[in-house]
């Protein structure tokens, strides 16, 4: 029973980690798809495996974060440099008082699968911030070639 629980938990976590799977207009980015080949993989028996797939997904996300950094910064002017390092920096405060609140959160819950849940969390919102970023690049990119 507690193998069907768990079993249930981490679809679920990853139904709802990976939505963007589902919609037929967004590619799935590389990343994604090594999280998903990390989750088929048949080595994964344990919830530490789980979280580890989470946790290199996340590290992938970063690193392309930033790459993504490097590459706005020389897209903006230098006021626009200034007003988007201090976005970053805000962003970086609130990512880490986020992740300590989930993490807070979610202890009271006890058992190995809310860590699993916690790493999807994190990869998640990583994931996020960094095509939020891309999207920025992109705008700027778009704009400065009309």
């Amino acid at each position: 029973m507690k193998i069907f629980i768990q079993m249930a938990m981490f679809l679920a976590i990853h139904i709802i980690s990976n939505q963007s799977i589902f919609c037929q207009d967004k590619p799935v980015h590389p990343i994604d798809i090594r999280l998903q080949k990390c989750f088929d993989t048949d080595s994964i028996q344990s919830n530490s495996s789980m979280c580890d797939c989470y946790y290199e997904g996340r590290d992938s996300w970063q690193k392309l974060m930033d790459k993504l950094i490097k590459n706005i910064d020389r897209l903006l002017d230098k006021s626009r440099k200034t007003e988007f390092k201090k976005q970053q920096a805000l962003w970086k405060e609130f990512s880490t008082k986020e992740k300590d609140f989930y993490s807070n959160l979610t202890i009271e819950l006890d058992g190995s699968e809310q860590s699993i849940d916690n790493a999807g969390h994190e990869y998640e919102r990583i994931k996020q911030r960094a095509l939020e970023i891309q999207m920025y690049i992109d705008r700027i990119e778009s704009l400065s070639s009309e």
